[in-house]
């Protein structure tokens, strides 16, 4: 198959390079004045006897912050530790469903008021969550906990597409567009009328990208002989997206990620759920400890004190949030 993405990416980083990156961001927030900023957005929320919205929106991103900045630190750290486990990034991805759950109740509640404020002029916010959020999140979720939560992060997503609960930027990313929709069709979900979205924000990935029309055609082959080449490339397509401009003139994926294989990890998952065997692809992305898909969860996972802590205020808040 003829492709672009047949050998690695020039300019992507190294392990080595990746661990001192994350040294100097850990550096950098770690430093007085962003440090003490975070602690109090978080303790006015968390203290507070009444809603404010500014409050709750500051304390929404301010863990997202925090969470965007474990997911790279632990991300480093599992690099940086001979023998260490991607389980690490477990807790990490369970508390970010729960805090992109908010955020989109954030950004909705943002918009009621602004609308109310300026009636005749359209919200469009500059911070929210995007396709690129959403759709790595899916990858995410997927790898780290089991088909139940998987299942219910894809239609609670997909709902709040529905809603119009998205930033909308002048790049669609084409990755996670794909991610998207591969994953309502292995729910067999019914499907959600993506060409109304298209020329806003929408498109069809199948179409712009020919190696997703392939991998779409034939990620359920029980025969993984054509399959193997194209994961090969959907590896070295990760490794371009994330270390220089594509031809598209954006980015598919955030840095806090870029060292974890998403799409493909999530093609992994999706065949162990049908059933099906889990090739095993070398590739710079694929080395230990990324080299194969962590254990699913068992029943129902223990979530960690500060969001659930973090949760709960938000329903003594805003009784009707859970609705």
């Amino acid at each position: 198959m003829d492709s672009l993405y047949q050998v690695k990416a020039p300019k992507f980083r190294s392990r080595k390079a990746f661990i001192a990156h994350a040294a100097r961001v850990h550096e950098m927030k770690s430093s007085g004045p962003l440090f003490e900023g975070d602690k109090m957005r978080l303790a006015k929320f968390m203290t507070a006897e009444r809603f404010s919205s500014q409050t709750f929106t500051d304390a929404v991103l301010t863990w997202r912050s925090n969470l965007l900045h474990d997911y790279l630190m632990q991300s480093a750290a599992v690099l940086n530790e001979h023998g260490g486990s991607i389980n690490q990034l477990r807790e990490t991805v369970f508390s970010h469903g729960i805090n992109l759950q908010i955020y989109f109740m954030s950004w909705e509640l943002q918009r009621v008021e602004i609308e109310e404020l300026f009636p005749h002029k359209t919200y469009n916010p500059l911070v929210g969550p995007n396709i690129r959020d959403v759709g790595d999140y899916i990858c995410l979720i997927s790898i780290f906990s089991n088909i139940f939560y998987f299942s219910q992060m894809v239609k609670t997503i997909l709902d709040h597409i529905d809603l119009g609960h998205l930033v909308i930027s002048h790049y669609a990313n084409v990755t996670q567009q794909f991610i998207l929709r591969l994953a309502e069709d292995f729910l067999q979900l019914p499907r959600r009328n993506w060409e109304a979205d298209v020329g806003n924000w929408a498109f069809d990935p199948l179409e712009k990208e020919p190696l997703f029309k392939a991998i779409w055609d034939h990620w359920a082959d029980e025969d993984t002989a054509n399959l193997e080449p194209m994961l090969i490339q959907l590896l070295n397509w990760h490794t371009y997206q994330a270390s220089r401009e594509n031809k598209d003139g954006g980015q598919d994926y955030y840095p806090y990620v870029e060292q974890i294989p998403l799409a493909y990890f999530f093609i992994l998952r999706l065949r162990q759920w049908r059933g099906l065997s889990v090739p095993k692809i070398s590739h710079v992305l694929t080395q230990p400890p990324f080299d194969s898909l962590p254990d699913e969860v068992e029943g129902r996972y223990e979530f960690c004190l500060f969001a659930k802590e973090f949760y709960a205020k938000t329903i003594s808040l805003m009784p009707d949030f859970i609705d």
